[in-house]
């Protein structure tokens, strides 16, 4: 159940960042820029809240960095699929470091 936690707090922290993206898309204060707007940072309120529920079952010094690099993937990921933007080599290294990285953290 702790893991399910981790993996929405993520999702959620990656979500927020996508809407916020989106929203820099519109005219600032329109309709549509302000819905998304509270939508993101209500899935930052999730994603924070989960995170300081989550520190009860894990070490911080192990949880809060992999969770931030879980976050970085996703965003990135979610940049490439929802935005089309493009990927260049030191970004795909960066990503194979942080999930190197998440290995090493937890093993």
């Amino acid at each position: 159940m702790k893991y399910i936690l981790v993996l929405f707090g993520v999702i959620f922290a990656a979500i927020a960042q996508v809407l916020v993206k989106n929203a820099s898309s519109h005219v600032f204060f329109e309709k549509k820029w302000i819905i998304l707007m509270l939508l993101s940072v209500s899935s930052y309120g999730l994603a924070f809240l989960l995170q300081a529920y989550i520190f009860k079952f894990f070490e911080l010094s192990k949880i809060g960095p992999v969770m931030a690099i879980a976050v970085m993937i996703l965003v990135f990921g979610f940049g490439i699929w929802f935005f089309g933007e493009d990927i260049n080599i030191k970004q795909a290294v960066g990503v194979l470091l942080g999930i190197i990285s998440i290995y090493l953290i937890l093993t």
